[in-house]
């Protein structure tokens, strides 16, 4: 009895698994929300009482 290829051959995967899908979005909004963290820290300006708030350049009008 001989192999045939077609019996040998799985085929291209049509989808990921719900699971893979789940951790890799998970992995990417975990990037995400630490690159925005460090990225907003230059922004970032205290007041006297140790509150912070993000100031960002475009988001302040023009002073004269």
């Amino acid at each position: 009895m001989a192999i045939k290829p077609k019996d040998v051959y799985q085929g291209r995967r049509k989808a990921g698994k719900p699971g893979r899908i789940i951790a890799w979005t998970a992995a990417a909004l975990f990037v995400l929300a630490i690159a925005l963290f460090f990225g907003l820290r230059h922004f970032a300006v205290y007041d006297e009482y140790g509150n912070a708030t993000v100031v960002l350049p475009f988001s302040q009008s023009a002073e004269k």
